[in-house]
């Protein structure tokens, strides 16, 4: 087989291509779910907001499975959030954000608990994996 360039090419070939997708991640996504028939709690609002301030930086809705995403992108020191799940649950789940940092949260709508995990800088390439399990405060 002959390339445009009239070489031959191989007839398979493997090809790895890395796109860096994931540095470009920034703000707080998860899922909200009910483990007790695995259910999840769809179109149900979540909000970012800034603990001192009490501004919300973002808000959207949990999607027919569970999952939400809010992008943001923090600038400057470290600083205080909190994810808000609202409608009937009002639970809530305190992060940090430092830089261009992520955090996940997940809602367990049935025992009325979060857990949280947050990257505190991903400019800085390194981990930085912090918070862990934690019980959901109810709002």
């Amino acid at each position: 087989m002959q390339g445009d360039a009239g070489c031959l090419l191989p007839l398979f070939s493997d090809a790895v291509q890395n796109m860096d997708a994931f540095k470009k991640i920034a703000g707080a996504h998860g899922l909200a779910l009910a483990p007790n028939d695995g259910s999840s709690a769809a179109g149900v609002s979540v909000e970012l907001v800034r603990v001192s301030t009490g501004e919300s930086v973002g808000s959207n809705e949990t999607d027919e499975d569970g999952f939400y995403t809010i992008p943001y992108k923090h600038t400057g020191k470290r600083a205080m959030y909190t994810v808000i799940l609202g409608g009937a649950y009002g639970l809530e789940q305190d992060i940090q954000h430092k830089g261009n940092g992520w955090a996940e949260v997940n809602f367990d709508v049935f025992a009325g608990t979060s857990t949280g995990e947050f990257n505190l800088d991903l400019s800085a390439g390194g981990s930085g994996h912090g918070g862990g399990p934690k019980g959901g405060k109810a709002r």
